[in-house]
């Protein structure tokens, strides 16, 4: 019933009779189960179960976004988190969700909001450059991968034989060359190493740009070493196995210096 101005209400003056004063409420001292309160082992495995499949409203979900914004955790509650999700299958997030092309554009649009594609200032990258001197918690620094996932590693970067390698410019130019006199060839052949160009049944060739291996006639230091020798040791392995193996640097191919292979058209 809406109020009206000048109506006196119909419970002026009534004591309320669900309290009297002296009275104690039979609840005063006791610890409520829902503010900090500690429940049992049981009753946290029945409420799970009555949350499990469950789907939380849109409205409920922006709450709890809303709500935690902008918060702080403690070291000790993300500690906590952090070993509440081991062993949890990584069901949240976008794990094998596809996004439309509207969702897209909404989230490019979203984001510049945030910085991506923008330039930022040098104070800025300082104070960036700072945090994560501090904070060295990213990518793979001081980590360690286990021989089993290096294994993995080296053969999705070199054996997978359903990886595609784009061609350089030089092996375009080796290529050109065996086509030109009749050589058939294959690209990447899934060996040691991955050869450029492979010809059956055992010629290997390599066409190494003189930056990515530090051609020591271009200037690269004696102390440059790492890709030499990974390229030497490859060099070795593929010749104890019965492979020939002709490697041709990128100052070399540019100058139609083909050493080693005019022996093999000829």
């Amino acid at each position: 019933m809406p109020f009206i101005k000048g109506h006196t209400a119909w419970n002026k003056g009534i004591p309320n009779s669900g309290f009297k004063r002296g009275f104690i409420p039979w609840n005063k001292g006791g610890t409520s189960r829902l503010k900090g309160g500690h429940l049992s082992e049981e009753h946290k495995m029945r409420i799970s179960l009555a949350k499990k499949g469950k789907q939380l409203p849109e409205k409920t979900k922006r709450k709890i976004s809303l709500a935690l914004m902008g918060r702080q955790f403690s070291e000790e509650s993300k500690q906590k988190m952090s070993l509440a999700s081991l062993g949890r299958k990584p069901t949240r997030g976008m794990l094998g969700k596809k996004h439309s092309e509207e969702t897209k554009k909404k989230l490019s649009l979203f984001f510049r909001g945030f910085g991506l594609g923008r330039k930022l200032s040098e104070e800025t990258k300082r104070k960036l450059s700072v945090y994560h001197l501090e904070y060295p918690t990213m990518g793979m620094q001081g980590k360690h991968h286990s021989e089993k996932t290096k294994k993995k590693m080296s053969f999705t970067r070199t054996l997978n034989p359903n990886r595609v390698f784009k061609d350089t410019s030089i092996e375009l130019k080796i290529q050109n060359l065996l086509k030109e006199n009749g050589i058939e060839f294959e690209i990447n052949y899934p060996i040691l190493g991955r050869p450029d160009i492979f010809i059956k049944p055992n010629i290997c060739i390599f066409a190494d740009g003189c930056y990515w291996h530090k051609c020591s006639e271009c200037g690269f230091e004696e102390s440059v070493r790492k890709e030499r020798e990974k390229d030497e040791k490859i060099t070795r392995q593929l010749q104890s196995e019965g492979y020939t193996v002709i490697r041709l640097w990128e100052h070399e191919i540019n100058k139609g210096q083909f050493s080693g292979l005019n022996q093999l058209i000829n």
